[in-house]
């Protein structure tokens, strides 16, 4: 139409505007219930079947993964646990959108020589920028010796900003979108870093992550099978059961999308599925809760390790305890663990043995799967070499 600004335009233009619209939803009370439809939340708590999993999957398919304009736009020194690191700060574009994030690789490493992990964090309701000097600290206890055998990625998850010895960079996009589309980030991101990482041995990465994080690292494993193992601390398996701390998890959550409860549980909750899209059909809603759940997706899993504490008052138990059972009513508890904590709550990044014991389950399947992929590659070399001769 005459007037009207180019596709282009308008998708950028939408992509600045969108955290600030979301925000603002987020802080004025009633706001969403004043301007959108009645949402039935028992309807939208219901479980889901095969056929709405399913067609998730294939909306899932159709997603394009695949960054171009990749660049390094920056880069620093960077220790970690008293081994020099070099940060890369690397900027790519996908359908449009600019998306980024750092690698952290370890200096003077030759080609192809490290494995790699994909970290990836927690999310508050202001959505900070995520400081990676944490990793100064958290790195040793996650890695332990292993950290200088590895490269680390953190995706800046869409809307965030990620900053490191001083240089900050950001993505565009909504950061209420914070499961289901970080996690179609965190795959583009690997696939981007392919361009600009040569020390990275591809047949060799994991993920790992915590709270919202760990809910990442299961659904961007699920997704793509260059993750060769995953590990979740803390993380939601279930947004249609598992995340409530009541029996009447469904009346709480209209009560305070009704009331625009500011900073309460349930209010985080309206922010990542319901605000701002309370117009949609419920079926679409519904569809956001799934693909945002890896417990629906726990049969395309990895070797994966899930660490939980019992007294986790943010993250119900009952997360871990329903991916546990998925895992047995599949046989596949020698690859899937779930290990639960007694005691412990939220704070499970402090345990320092289960850190250890996740350091070394993530090491553990890396060095198989690259040595079979080495070994592969021998058996494909002296194959060529027989049919020269």
């Amino acid at each position: 139409m005459a007037g009207e600004l180019p596709r282009r335009f308008r998708r950028i233009i939408a992509a600045v505007l969108a955290p600030a619209a979301a925000l603002a939803a987020s802080l004025s009370p009633g706001a969403a219930a004043a301007q959108g439809q009645e949402v039935d939340f028992h309807r939208l708590l219901q479980a889901p079947d095969a056929r709405e999993v399913g067609q998730v999957l294939r909306e899932l398919s159709a997603r394009n993964v695949f960054p171009d304009r990749v660049e390094v736009v920056a880069t620093r020194r960077f220790p970690i646990a008293g081994h020099g690191f070099e940060a890369r700060f690397i900027r790519h574009r996908v359908d449009g959108f600019v998306h980024c994030g750092v690698a952290l690789v370890p200096r003077g490493a030759a080609p192809g020589s490290l494995a790699g992990v994909v970290d990836l964090p927690g999310v508050r309701w202001d959505f900070p920028t995520r400081n990676l000097s944490e990793w100064q600290d958290y790195g040793r206890r996650a890695l332990g010796r292993y950290i200088p055998r590895f490269v680390v990625l953190a995706p800046c998850l869409r809307g965030s900003a990620v900053e490191a010895a001083g240089f900050r960079i950001e993505a565009e996009g909504d950061p209420q979108d914070a499961f289901d589309g970080a996690a179609t980030d965190t795959v583009a991101f690997v696939h981007a870093v392919r361009d600009v990482v040569p020390e990275l041995d591809f047949s060799r990465l994991a993920v790992f992550g915590w709270s919202r994080g760990g809910t990442v690292a299961l659904l961007a494993a699920s997704r793509s099978r260059i993750f060769k193992a995953a590990v979740s601390f803390a993380g939601p398996m279930d947004f249609f059961r598992e995340m409530n701390r009541s029996d009447a998890w469904a009346d709480a959550l209209r009560a305070a999308y009704v009331s625009g409860q500011a900073h309460s549980w349930e209010h985080q909750q309206l922010g990542f599925f319901v605000y701002g899209r309370d117009r949609l059909p419920l079926g679409a809603l519904r569809a956001r809760l799934v693909a945002s759940s890896p417990l629906y997706f726990s049969e395309r899993l990895p070797p994966v390790r899930i660490h939980q504490g019992r007294e986790d008052r943010s993250v119900a138990a009952g997360n871990a305890l329903r991916m546990r059972e998925a895992f047995q009513r599949a046989h596949s508890t020698h690859l899937h663990q779930t290990i639960i904590h007694e005691g412990w709550g939220h704070d499970l990044l402090e345990n320092a043995e289960a850190m250890t014991e996740a350091g070394a389950f993530l090491w553990r399947h890396i060095e198989a799967s690259g040595a079979g992929t080495r070994a592969g590659a021998s058996r494909t070399a002296a194959r060529a070499e027989a049919t020269a001769r």
